[in-house]
Formats: structure tokens, sequence, C-alpha cells
């Protein structure tokens, strides 16, 4: 959850860490959000399955969790 509007940024990274998708990139709003992976690359490809990481950048520092694609 935002404590206020900020900039953030939400990124799949693959575990070498190069970024493969940006699911969001700008100004957001105080309050909860969800963002949802298509499994696409930034160029719209299927990325493999595997392990991945999940980034929530914003001013206050960075967040990221495993995410696993199985198909």
């Amino acid at each position: 959850s935002l404590e206020g509007h900020s900039k953030t940024a939400v990124q799949v990274l693959d575990i070498g860490g190069r970024r493969i998708a940006t699911l969001f990139a700008g100004e957001a709003a105080s309050g909860e959000h969800a963002h949802r992976w298509n499994g696409r690359d930034a160029l719209g490809r299927a990325a493999p399955p595997g392990v991945y990481l999940a980034r929530l950048v914003t001013p206050g520092g960075v967040s990221t969790t495993r995410v696993v694609r199985v198909r």
C-alpha cells in the first residue's frame, strides 16, 4: 500500500536480474494497487516457464518477490 502520491514502477525480472517487462511506471495515488503479468516480455513474446522476480520501486525503497511461471 502506498502512503502518498508518488512515482512507482512495477517490473518483472528474470532470475539474472534482467528486466523482462514493465507492468507499470508512473505516478500512483496513495492506497493499494494490483498489477497482473500476462507472462509476456516487453516485445509481446511469451516468457518461458521458470522463476522470475516481481520488483516494486518507490521513493521509499524497493521490494522484490519471487514469481513462478508454469506455462
